[in-house]
């Protein structure tokens, strides 16, 4: 705790971002309709939850650089998250949970009900964006309300991630968390993501994922001092460029340009320095921006005439184009993704985000059940994006 403090002590200064609005390019998309779960299974109708008060927490400390509106929603769902969250039958991260009729309820599934098991599943990556939120947000603020849940779950997150992740992201949580702790266990694990990388080569199983393991080569490279590193990271980025499709500047996975994959991607070339790639891919996800509604919709489709707008939002993944928005410099279109963010994927009668909505913001209906229970992988990104470091 004490090097948490002092980490505080010296917070990193706050830069100031030029205003640099990028222009959005002409489309034309064929929407869909929203994807339906007319595919989940029957069961018996369970009792529609009604969402119980969850009583506001009282920070401690100094509030720090973080706007007084967006500090509000980081302290509700961190409360919320470090309150509710756990599940006490694996110990855990609920997957997703509800407080209703004065009971926590987690794990419900695509049916629209609890798993039989509730202890079976669980996303060590919840986990990790967690502590790595916790951590910034006393960094930041100075307020140590939530020390005794950054001591439970950082020994979770930092055995969890003492095995290699493909996913290159992973380096940068763990980079965040070290920058806000000086915790250097959290640096060691990042530093060997990388040097596995370098040895063992990229994985190209996924492109996404090859992409951000060569971003990760050139970010290690670059504060490491190892040109090695740094030289086989930069050729491996500009490599995998030429998955970028010319008409659409969007990346496809068997024919789907998601939007929350695209935004990860983008995020990898700007970490990177490749700022020209970020913003040509920033550029094309602007068919899916929903004038009507804002936001971005949940993917696009690559067909014969063009492409088809997946109408759904999921709207803690798209909270990744806040912190892209942030590397690039662009403070009024990060402000208007950042509204969004906080009036319309923050409930605040659920102290939380869903998984997925309908376009218009409005809540799916899953076999009678209205969709109202909060996952923590949404919540997790939303917070990473509320508070950069």
């Amino acid at each position: 705790m004490q090097s948490r403090f002092f980490a505080w002590l010296i917070a990193a200064m706050i830069l100031i971002m030029p205003l640099a609005a990028a222009s959005s390019p002409s489309h034309t998309a064929s929407p869909s309709s929203p994807s339906s779960h007319s595919s989940h299974s029957s069961h018996k109708k369970p009792p529609k939850p009604t969402p119980s008060p969850i009583p506001s927490p009282t920070p401690t400390g100094t509030p720090g650089p973080i706007p007084s509106g967006t500090l509000a929603v980081i302290q509700d769902m961190l409360h919320n998250e470090a309150i509710y969250g756990k599940n006490p039958c694996n110990g855990h991260l609920w997957i997703n949970w509800i407080v209703a009729n004065g009971t926590v309820t987690g794990n419900y599934n695509g049916t629209g009900t609890p798993d039989s098991n509730p202890c079976t599943r669980h996303d060590p990556a919840t986990e990790l964006r967690f502590v790595r939120n916790l951590l910034v947000y006393e960094h930041d603020t100075g307020d140590m309300t939530y020390a005794k849940q950054v001591a439970y779950y950082e020994p979770m997150v930092l055995a969890n991630y003492a095995n290699v992740d493909p996913r290159g992201w992973v380096y940068d949580d763990l980079m965040d968390s070290y920058k806000a702790s000086g915790n250097v266990a959290f640096l060691n694990e990042a530093v060997n993501m990388a040097n596995t990388y370098l040895k063992s080569g990229l994985n190209t199983t996924r492109i996404d994922w090859q992409i951000e393991e060569a971003s990760v080569l050139v970010q290690e490279g670059k504060r490491s001092g190892n040109t090695v590193m740094l030289n086989t990271g930069l050729a491996d980025l500009k490599a995998t460029t030429s998955s970028i499709d010319t008409t659409y500047h969007l990346v496809f996975i068997s024919g789907l340009a998601k939007s929350s994959q695209n935004g990860d991607i983008a995020n990898a070339y700007a970490r990177a320095g490749d700022t020209t790639d970020a913003t040509l891919i920033q550029l094309g996800m602007q068919v899916m921006w929903d004038t009507t509604y804002g936001g971005y919709d949940e993917g696009a489709v690559l067909g014969t005439t063009g492409l088809t707008i997946q109408q759904k939002k999921t709207g803690g993944r798209m909270a990744n184009m806040d912190e892209l928005f942030h590397l690039l410099n662009e403070p009024t279109q990060q402000a208007t993704i950042t509204n969004v963010l906080l009036k319309d994927v923050y409930l605040p009668s659920l102290h939380g985000v869903l998984y997925e909505q309908h376009r218009d913001w409005s809540k799916y209906t899953i076999n009678g059940t209205s969709e109202t229970w909060v996952t923590s992988e949404a919540m997790g990104i939303m917070l990473e994006a509320l508070m950069p470091i």
